[in-house]
This record gives C-alpha cells, structure tokens and sequence, in this order.
C-alpha cells in the first residue's frame, strides 16, 4: 500500500508528496476578435491559467453557418505550450474569404481540442466575426422595348442588379400614365424576383398598349418598382415606356412606267416595300392578262413581285398596289404597263463569218429562224449571192459552189411577219481564189543531247494560203519535247535518244490546203570527251629557233565538234591552232620548264584534260646543264651528230647554229665553246 502523511521511522523509505495545484485550464484568444472581408486576418492563441510540468498542446479547428467558403484556416493548426509556460508557440490564422455578395456579417466558431497538460480540459469556444465590406446593390428596371406601337405593342419588364446579395430580392411593378389607366394593360403578375447571388430577375411582367383607335399624338407610361428584402436595398428609378401612335401603310419608293412585250417573258420586277401601318398587312394588285402579283411572306423587305409573260397588248394603262393593315387602314402605289405586239426576234443568235474558196462546194449553212407570237414569217436575203451560190427561203439554207470571188460583204437576213414587221440578222460572206500555203524559210538540222534542255526553237511561219493558217508538227516528238501550234514553238528536254529523224511542219489554210517544211532532228546519247591514254612528250625549244610544228593529241568521245583551249599563255612567238591543235612559231623568249593543259571541250559543256612540260632555253653547249661545256657534253654531242630536223631523236639544242642540221658547223661551234664555263 501507499500510505499517506505518514512518519518515517527508520533511515530510508518511499512515501508520496500530494500536488494541490488545481490542473490550469486552457483559454482560446482571437486577436482581433471582427476583422473585414477583404483581406481580414485574425490569429488564434493559447493560454494556461497557470504553469503545467508538462507540455499541453491545442489542436484548433473553425466552422461558419455560412460554410468553408466563408474563411480560410492556415495549414498549420496546432499550438503548443511548453511545460512551464503560459503562451502557445506556433501561428494559427484564420483570413476572410470575400465572396462579392451584399450580405450580413459572417460568425466563425473557433474551436480547440487539447492534450498533455495532466489532463488539461478542451478550451470554451470564441467567436470571430467577418465584417462584410460591400454596400446594398442597387436595383435597376429596364424595358425589352423601350418604344412600342399602339396597336398590338408589348414591353416586358427586367429588374437587374449592379452585384449580387446573399438573399432574395424582390420587385414590385407598377405603372401609370398621363393618358389614363386605358393607355394600356399592366399584366396580372406584377412581382419580379432575383434569387440570392442571381443579379437578372426571373418572373415576367408585361406591359402591353391599348389601340383606341383615335388619331393622336403618342402615349408615355412611367414604370416604377418597389425593392424588398436584398439586405436593404433601395427602389430602382423609375422608367419611361413611349407608346407610338398608329400609321398608315405607305410605299417606301415609286416606280417607273414598265414597257414589256406581248409574249415575251418579263423580268420579275420586285416592288418597293412598305413603312407603317398596324399588325399584319395585306396586299393585293390587278394585273395584265399574262402576268402574275406575288404578295410579299413574312419577313420580306419588297411589296411583292410582278412575274410572268403578258399574252396581251395593251396600251399605257395605270396598276396599282394596295397595302391594308390589320386596322383596315390602306395605302398604294400606282405606275403604269404598255404591252406592245410581239415582233420578230432573232434573240441572240449569229452568224459567223462566211469565208468560201472559189469552185470550191460549200458546206451547206441552215440560217437561224427568228420568233414570232403568232403567224408565219416569210425570209429573204440581201444582195444577191456570188454566181453559183442559192439561197432557199423555206429553209434558210445557202448551199452550192462559188464561181466567183468577192470581196468580203455584208448579207441581211430579213425576217417579215403577217403584219408586215421585220427583224434583220447581218453577217459576212467572202470568197476568194483559191492560195495554197508555202515556207520561204528552211530550218537547220537539229542536233540535241538526251536529258539536256534545248534552246526553245520558233519555227518559220508559213505564206499564202486562204484565212488563218493553223500549224502541226509531224511524227510525235522524242518524249520530253514539245510543239506549241499557236506559237510554233518547240521547246523542253529530250528524255530518249533518236537517231536523226525527218519531221514535216505542216501549214494548213481554212479550205485543207497544206504547205509542208521538213527538217530532221537527232537526240544523241549524252558523251564525255577523253584522252585515255595518250601523253605528250616534254618540250624543249631553244630560244629565237623556229620550232617543228607539233600536233598535240586528238580527244576522242563528246557530242559534235570538239574545241581545244592550251593553257596558260604560250611564251610570246608562239603560237596555238583551236581547231587543228597545232603549236608552232619561234619562241621569243626564255621560259623555264612550265606545265600546259590541253583541254577539249564538246557542244554540251562537258571537259577531258591532257597535261604536259613546255621550256624555252637559250643556245648553249652545255647540254647537261652541269655548268661547264665539258667531255660528258661532247660524248652527248657526238651521240645527235649527223641528225637533222625531222628525224627520230633530233634534238634542237644541239644544232647550235639552227639550219635544221647538227653538222660540222655546230661542231665549230661546240669545239670553240669547249672548256668554257655557264655564266662566265
């Protein structure tokens, strides 16, 4: 057992010291206690009523009527008292939430739960309270219709609000005017409302007008509203309703006297449209036998369409138009309508030129009929055809074979009717001998490479003939080319080879007569110039001697004539044949060992190259070049002895007088030289 307030009698033992303190309570405090709407923030503390050996912590928690949207608490919730203190530690807020709506102020129950603190009891709840910042909204009436007609007119009423509220609100509608109650009818439902957080009213109230039928200026109704609930909102301004007074239908427009012939279809005439008059309107017209009123639908800005064909004459004679509104009230619009007698009419038929070759048969030529309401028509022809052509009036045909030529004429076609009116159709009838078509020009034949573009080529225009001459070209093209008839162009990029092929130009005159140009074309398979193996020698010419001519190589392959270019310039005397490929002359002027390029080029661009070694030294005995003119030059010396210009191995530095021959005179010379030094 644990006894208590108990003497100890010997040296040691366990006894239990009883606490008095009364275990502290726990207090929740709101700092501060009312905050705004917009941005409000409050802080939630803790306090012991006194000290605890333990630590106490109070997990915070809050709630609104008017639910979690009211507020927003922090995410840390818990505050902590540490043992031997009073205050919490730790932040908890809670901030307003501001919602935009008109409404009371806002109470957030602010609660905690503790622990620890040897059993320290849930603090009592505070209250924070949420001051709302915006003022009563203001209610406002708007009419659908600001204006409507006396007869018929109706205006529904809208109440609306600049913001929303947190409660309903009501509108109650009244309306008056100076003319009097019978000015118009205010519907049974008199009460708009718009429901909390809504800002347009549901509900409808109308006004409509009350046609009495008196001719008068027109009508004002001031319409009013009383608000209720809304957290104290205000009356809405009054509003002004303008009843027009009635009108009569007129037309907006006139509309000019219409000409239209007997039997010949009119174009619809689409009337004006009307302005005025109360409700619906109706309309109505007599016309001419023939033709058809259209009275305008629903929707339709015209006063109806005038339609049809007249089967009538009629001279000038006044139609009217009426409009009636739903009043009876009527207007119209008058113009007048001549039908004159049907005519003869070709409409819009023609006839080309007619050009005919002289004893040539012509293709017979069926003259268009001209229209008629009525009758038969009776047809001749203006003036008299050329010998040998007749023309059928039964059948309008002229037929037969020219024998004669004209001029190119005009010819009438007069179409006469049982009462003697006409309608004419002119056209043109020419006749000439006949010309047969030739080409002064020739045309070169044309060489092309297979997938290169050509030169676009205009082929010659033929002469003579008889009218405008159209153009063929004949058999078809290698594939890739083209032949323009109109511009007798030919043009594109010959995709297949051919061998050279005869094509004819033909020139054909509007009677058949041909003229024909021929020419041939060959598309070559597309070829590289070469050298393959061939080499040219290093040439070694000896200052102010003519050199022996040298044919430099012939290239073999590439399309059409090769061309040669030698490069870079020769030394001044020498010189280069393009086309022969022959270098020659007598060089002017020393040069040491330099590199030349032959090249050949073909008609489509494409290269072969072939290099070689050309120098130009001055006369000397000193055939190796070792400085001195020496044994080793006389043993070379003897070795060209007796050679001359032409023969195998002829060298020229060693005819050291330049006649063409290394004889006893250049060995004169060599033997005069001998001993000497190069240079000295």
């Amino acid at each position: 057992s644990s006894p208590t307030n108990a003497t100890i009698a010997t040296a040691t033992g366990t006894g239990t010291i009883t606490d008095d303190d009364p275990t502290p309570s726990v207090t929740l405090i709101l700092t501060p206690q009312a905050i705004g709407e917009n941005g409000g923030t409050a802080t939630v503390t803790a306090r012991l009523s006194g000290t605890s050996s333990v630590q106490t912590t109070v997990t915070v928690s809050a709630a609104s009527p008017e639910g979690p949207n009211a507020f927003a608490l922090s995410e840390n919730r818990v505050l902590t008292i540490a043992a031997g203190a009073t205050t919490s530690t730790g932040e908890v807020t809670i901030a307003a939430v501001d919602d935009e709506i008109d409404s009371p102020n806002k109470q957030v129950t602010v609660s905690g739960t503790t622990a620890g603190g040897h059993g320290a009891a849930n603090p009592d709840d505070a209250t924070l309270t949420i001051e709302d910042d915006e003022g009563p909204p203001t209610v406002r009436l708007v009419l659908t219709s600001p204006q409507i007609p006396e007869y018929g007119g109706t205006s529904t009423v809208v109440a609306t609000m600049n913001r929303a509220s947190s409660v309903q609100t009501t509108v109650t509608v009244s309306a008056v005017s100076p003319e009097g109650p019978n000015a118009f009818a205010l519907s049974e439902n008199r009460v708009l409302t718009i429901a909390a957080g809504a800002t347009t009213s549901t509900g409808e109230v109308t006004i409509t007008a009350i046609d009495d039928e008196v001719e008068g200026p027109g009508k004002t109704v001031t319409v009013s509203g009383v608000s209720a609930g809304g957290d104290g909102v205000e009356n809405p301004a009054s509003v002004t309703l303008t009843i027009l007074p009635n009108t009569v239908p007129s037309f907006t427009d006139g509309v000019d006297p219409q000409n239209y012939e007997q039997f010949v279809a009119i174009s619809p005439l689409t009337l004006p449209g009307t302005t005025g008059g109360e409700g619906t309107l109706t309309y109505s017209m007599d016309t001419p036998p023939g033709l058809v009123y259209t009275a305008p639908g629903s929707g339709d800005d015209h006063g109806g369409v005038l339609s049809g064909t007249p089967t009538e004459a009629i001279e000038k004679t006044r139609f009217t138009v009426i409009a009636t509104d739903g009043e009876g009230e009527s207007g119209s619009l008058s113009f007048f309508i001549t039908v004159v007698r049907s005519q003869p009419s070709y409409g819009v038929a023609a006839v080309a030129a007619q050009n005919y070759v002289r004893d040539r048969e012509i293709e017979t030529l069926t003259l268009p009929g001209a229209k008629v309401q009525g009758g038969a028509l009776t047809y001749s022809l203006t003036p008299a055809l050329p010998s040998g052509l007749s023309f059928d009036a039964a059948t309008r045909e002229i037929s037969g074979t020219p024998l004669e030529a004209i001029d190119e004429t005009e010819y009438t076609l007069t179409a006469t009717d049982e009462d003697g009116d006409v309608e004419t159709l002119t056209f043109t009838i020419s006749v000439v001998v006949n010309l047969i078509p030739s080409f002064g020009d020739t045309v070169a034949a044309q060489n092309y490479i297979q997938n290169r573009a050509i030169a676009a080529l205009a082929l010659p225009a033929a002469t003579g003939g008889n009218g405008v001459l159209t153009y063929a070209l004949v058999p078809v093209l290698p594939s890739g080319l083209s032949f323009d008839a109109t511009t007798r162009e030919l043009s594109g990029v010959p995709l297949e080879a051919m061998a050279k092929t005869e094509f004819a130009l033909n020139a054909t005159d509007r009677d058949g007569d041909v003229g024909m140009l021929v020419f041939t074309i060959s598309v070559m398979a597309d070829s590289i110039p070469a050298f393959d193996d061939t080499t040219v020698v290093a040439q070694s010419y000896v200052l102010n001697r003519e050199i022996e001519a040298l044919t430099l190589p012939e290239a073999t392959g590439g399309n059409g004539t090769l061309l040669y270019v030698l490069l870079p310039a020769l030394p001044s005397g020498l010189s280069f044949d393009m086309r022969t490929r022959e270098l020659s002359g007598t060089p002017l002027e020393a040069m040491a060992e330099t590199e030349y390029t032959l090249t050949a080029l073909d008609v489509d661009g494409d290269t072969a190259s072939l290099t070689f070694t050309l120098e130009v030294q001055e006369a000397t005995a000193d055939f190796d070049g070792n400085g001195g003119v020496d044994f080793m030059d006389f043993l070379s010396f003897a070795g060209k002895f007796g050679m001359r210009q032409g023969d195998a191995g002829y060298d020229a530095r060693y005819d050291l007088d330049g006649d063409g021959e290394i004889g006893f005179s250049d060995f004169l010379i060599f033997a005069g030289s001998f001993g000497d030094l190069t240079g000295s």
